[in-house]
């Protein structure tokens, strides 16, 4: 299973019993246990038993969390571009012109084939330049985001631990 489907069934296991619950038995509004995070709706929890299936949750969640959005915190490197494919195809679009149709072909089409091939590669590695930009600008608020979701996970355990 990979980290987002882990993610979906942690989070739809966590909502579900959030909604079916918790929230009734708090009668509090969206806004009000919005502000309070997970820490503060547990606190909240007078059933020890609830309380306890909460915090259960609400750590597989958090977990689910943050191993799924871990490598978005990290700084990708600057990619390097790389003539090669560009080279070897322009080596087999010129050996197939010259097989059909002699060394001017082969010489048109290398050209040709080049060129394209070049163009290609430039936009793609425009491209991949961009996505790592955009995903290095928003690295430090997934860390601090993670770190967010990191502490209250450990005030989580610790409830956990003391309930058990």
């Amino acid at each position: 299973m990979s980290s987002y489907e882990t993610l979906e069934a942690k989070r739809g296991a966590f909502n579900a019993y959030n909604d079916a619950v918790v929230k009734p038995a708090l009668g509090l509004s969206a806004n009000e246990l919005d502000k309070l995070g997970h820490v503060g709706i547990a606190k909240r929890i007078d059933d020890p038993a609830v309380q306890r299936r909460y915090c259960e949750l609400a750590i597989e969640m958090l977990d689910a969390n943050i191993a799924h959005y871990r490598p978005d915190s990290k700084i990708l490197p600057a990619p390097e571009k790389s003539n090669s494919g560009v080279v070897a195809s322009t080596l087999i679009a010129s050996a197939i012109a010259y097989y059909f149709g002699g060394i001017i072909s082969a010489l048109v089409a290398a050209a040709a084939w080049y060129w394209l091939a070049n163009e290609t590669a430039n936009r793609r590695a425009q491209q991949i330049a961009e996505e790592t930009r955009v995903h290095n600008e928003s690295a430090p608020e997934w860390v601090e985001t993670l770190q967010g979701w990191e502490v209250e996970r450990g005030e989580l355990r610790a409830m956990f631990s003391d309930l058990a």
